[in-house]
């Protein structure tokens, strides 16, 4: 029989031999080991910027405006400055909020968003400010996407697509047509300043990307995004408040790095946007 000083020693070790900390190293596989069996690479890296990104997606009003206001502080700050190449999707979610999007699934959840919960309306915005008419198919991010996946809409997605025109005709039972010429005499033009909640969104929204266009990391992220290069010809070609001053500022700040793949048909329609405002400069604006 077994000695209880025995005893004790045994159970001693066993004490010992059992990991008080879980290992997480066991589930980490070097690049070689995943590229022999097949497994993708490309891994997850956590962000410095992964909170504020998240928050940009809240649907918390006051959460997103504190994200908004982080980014304008960060976007001035030299030495803290946002680094779009640690995380990307900011630029994306900075832009939705500017009622530009990457894809016709991300336009359904904001739009929903802004008319339900803040009462603004996105479609109506970059219609009423451009002043090329022709330049509006840049707020159609179908055009400009890879893949657009086709599903059938369904009834409740009927309900919900219609127009902010279609509302007011449902609501007030009266749809007036106006020329062109009667915006400045009955005074329907998009009000400048704080009269406008949405249009200062945009306006921030733009402050912080040219602000982020004149440090050297961010102008490669941004100058080869098609997103922005939308946003940036959107705002060239508008007469809202300061938008079109701050667009001409961000395309010359991106100017070095932008691509000049013609053979694309993205490219090849964003050239052309670039020879209508060609165009709107030179028409004298006095």
């Amino acid at each position: 029989m077994m000695k209880i000083a025995d005893i004790k020693k045994w159970s001693a070790r066993a004490l010992h031999s059992v990991p008080l900390v879980y290992n997480h190293h066991q589930h980490t596989v070097n690049e070689q080991v995943r590229s022999f069996h097949g497994l993708s690479t490309n891994l997850y890296k956590a962000s410095d910027y992964e909170k504020l990104s998240l928050s940009l997606l809240s649907p918390l009003p006051n959460e997103q405006d504190l994200a908004i206001n982080v980014c304008i502080l960060l976007s001035n700050e030299n030495k803290h400055a946002i680094k779009l190449s640690k995380c990307p999707q900011i630029l994306h979610h900075l832009l939705a909020h500017a009622g530009v999007f990457t894809h016709p699934a991300s336009r359904k959840y904001w739009e929903d968003y802004y008319r339900k919960v803040r009462k603004w309306s996105i479609k109506s915005f970059w219609k009423e400010v451009l002043d090329e008419q022709e330049l509006l198919y840049l707020t159609d991010e179908s055009r400009f996407c890879a893949r657009t996946p086709k599903t059938l809409p369904r009834k409740d997605d009927e309900s919900s697509s219609c127009s902010d025109d279609d509302d007011d005709y449902k609501n007030n039972k009266v749809k007036l047509n106006f020329d062109p010429s009667d915006d400045e005499l009955f005074g329907l033009k998009r009000p400048p300043g704080t009269d406008d909640p949405y249009g200062q969104r945009v306006y921030q929204v733009a402050l912080i990307l040219r602000n982020l266009t004149f440090f050297e990391e961010n102008m490669k992220v941004m100058g080869q995004d098609l997103t922005f290069l939308r946003f940036v010809l959107l705002c060239c070609a508008t007469r809202w408040n300061c938008l079109h001053q701050i667009g001409f500022e961000m395309l010359g700040n991106i100017g070095p790095v932008l691509p000049l793949d013609v053979g694309s048909l993205q490219h090849a329609t964003l050239i052309f946007s670039v020879k209508i405002l060609l165009n709107l400069m030179i028409v004298p604006l006095f």
